[in-house]
């Protein structure tokens, strides 16, 4: 299960971090290779505002276990962005979310 985890506002210039909370099932065998991929585009055809500075984190999960997974990002103009976060388990897909920010 993949939530968001980004701040309310930013100004052209702030640095921040921004990411997903990853909740494993019950069922995943101890130890699972999680790959988190987080990827930009911009809303509009502007320039995107964002710049990520990493896009993958790579962890081992436990069942049921919770942890937030941050990258981070700089704000380096005005305008929207569109989010994505895919995680896949062991080299298969397992979830996504796209939000607007």
């Amino acid at each position: 299960c993949l939530s968001a985890s980004t701040p309310r506002i930013g100004r052209v210039g702030d640095a921040f971090s921004c990411g997903v909370t990853l909740t494993a099932a019950p069922d995943l065998p101890a130890g699972t290779a999680a790959t988190v991929t987080l990827g930009l585009a911009p809303a509009t055809s502007q320039p995107a505002p964002l710049s990520l500075l990493e896009t993958n984190r790579t962890l081992s999960l436990a069942p049921s276990q919770t942890v937030e997974v941050a990258f981070e990002m700089r704000a380096v103009a005005i305008g929207s962005a569109v989010l994505t976060a895919r995680v896949s388990a062991s080299g298969a897909p397992a979830d996504a979310l796209e939000l607007k920010l």
